[in-house]
């Protein structure tokens, strides 16, 4: 069998929902759909699981990473820089 000069446009399927299914059809389709997860989940469930567990483990990780605390800018007798008083009470015509 001749082999084709590229297989790029083998390896994806343009698909478009047709406008014309009647809700019938379009539930048809929906079954069918599920049937297939369904079949595909019962052979391939738990590598299906160790892929998203693997995909998803970047994210848990940052999310779980302890965060390092923010630079204080206090002055080293504890008061509160006029930024600082700007930012927790939002005014700047406190006479201090």
């Amino acid at each position: 069998m001749k082999r084709p000069a590229s297989t790029r446009s083998l390896l994806t399927v343009p698909f478009a929902i047709p406008a014309y299914w009647t809700p019938d059809q379009a539930l048809a389709v929906v079954e069918l759909l599920d049937g297939l997860r369904e079949l595909i989940w019962a052979r391939y469930g738990l590598q299906l699981l160790g892929e998203r567990r693997a995909r998803l483990q970047p994210l848990a990780d940052s999310l779980l990473a302890p965060r390092r605390p923010k630079q204080s800018t206090r002055q080293p007798n504890g008061w509160l820089t006029s930024t600082e008083r700007q930012a927790s009470d939002g005014s700047d015509d406190l006479p201090f």
